[in-house]
């Protein structure tokens, strides 16, 4: 089959027609291309392999990050069980066994060893929603996804309140749709995993892999915001950005000659929101490291400069005061082409850590 492809196609629909988003750094050869050619013709082998399931086909065929999202409900008809849900997609070509240890109690964590542990296969390139019955309220739910490439392995939710009243008294393993994991299409992400990104260190341009090369048996450091590095660092934890990987890259405060740069191109001129993610150094357990107490919390301004088309504007966020999670910078409107936004070591607080920024179109 021969496919016909114009540039303005490519960057509207490459989900469509190649299985990955504009921005996923697989198609940087194909935006290179597009660069310099308005139509190009590609001639397809096969159909390619969808994940597929009971229920639904994929849009697309290819590779998507694992996800997890929990919601925890009170049965309807015995409001003394409550159901933990959450779905999990393996875009692996190998099978893979998830652990979910639930901790019950409806404290803050719940007692050290699980009051529960269920085992759950989730077959390659398919995806699972898993229900689990608890007895009594739970506190947390642990869920380590055991020999994989994610990073961590772990992950912690702690419940604070009951989502909702349900009628829903299934428990177990049923097939749900990998389309749901697709990535929302009007978003580009570079995180610091990616090519987009690097580390800039006296006047030296690094990409993540290159920083621990010599060593990279332990790429990723543990957070240490009472000893903080005097260079860009790597660190892996549950509360920052990633699809498998979920790490992030930090050093101590210093006089601006440390930075770090995220580019992208984007396919169209528009109103754009732009997004940080701020990963708070609390982690699951919701504690922070870097204040003792509201009064003498650390101020932590960070400033981020937004580059386009001979444009730079400056935003300055306090991400101690942040939420954890996506913070917008705010939206701007940007021509088809390159944007750079930097963040450098010239901060306000102890350390400056940096992970994941998002360009969201904004319709009209």
């Amino acid at each position: 089959e021969i496919i016909e492809v114009t540039s303005e196609n490519f960057a509207k629909n490459s989900l469509k027609i190649f299985g990955y988003d504009y921005a996923n750094e697989k198609l940087k050869g194909l935006r290179d291309l597009f660069k310099n050619i308005k139509k190009a013709y590609f001639y397809r082998l096969n159909s390619g392999n969808k994940a597929a399931n009971d229920l639904a086909t994929a849009k697309c065929s290819g590779t998507r990050g694992n996800d997890l999202r929990i919601v925890i409900a009170k049965n309807i008809d015995d409001e003394t069980k409550y159901q933990i849900r959450f779905k999990v997609y393996n875009p692996s070509d190998v099978d893979a066994i998830i652990t979910a240890e639930i901790r019950q109690g409806g404290g803050f964590q719940g007692g050290i060893e699980p009051d529960k542990t269920e085992n759950y296969q989730i077959p390659a390139q398919q995806a699972r929603e898993i229900k689990i019955i608890a007895d009594n309220r739970p506190a947390s739910i642990t869920i380590n996804t055991n020999i994989s490439h994610n990073l961590p392995t772990t992950h912690i939710f702690n419940f604070s309140k009951i989502e909702n009243i349900i009628s829903d008294t299934l428990a177990g393993s049923f097939v749900i749709s990998p389309a749901l994991f697709a990535p929302n299409p009007h978003e580009i992400i570079i995180d610091n995993e990616d090519s987009g990104f690097q580390t800039i260190a006296s006047n030296k341009r690094h990409k993540l892999k290159d920083l621990f090369q010599k060593q990279e048996q332990e790429k990723y450091k543990n957070f240490m915001p009472w000893w903080t590095p005097t260079k860009w660092t790597a660190i892996a934890a549950d509360y920052c950005y990633g699809e498998t990987v979920q790490s992030a890259v930090y050093k101590s405060k210093g006089s601006g000659l440390n930075s770090v740069e995220w580019r992208t191109e984007l396919p169209g001129e528009g109103y754009y929101d732009v997004s940080v993610w701020n990963p708070k150094t609390g982690g699951s357990f919701g504690m922070n490291f870097g204040r003792r107490n509201r009064r003498d919390r650390e101020e932590r301004n960070q400033t981020y400069v937004v580059a386009y088309d001979q444009e730079k504007e400056s935003i300055t966020l306090d991400m101690e005061q942040e939420d954890s999670g996506w913070v917008s910078l705010g939206s701007f409107y940007f021509p088809k082409g390159e944007v750079k936004i930097t963040l450098t070591d010239d901060v306000s607080g102890s350390y400056v850590i940096a992970d994941a920024v998002k360009f969201t179109r904004i319709n009209e």
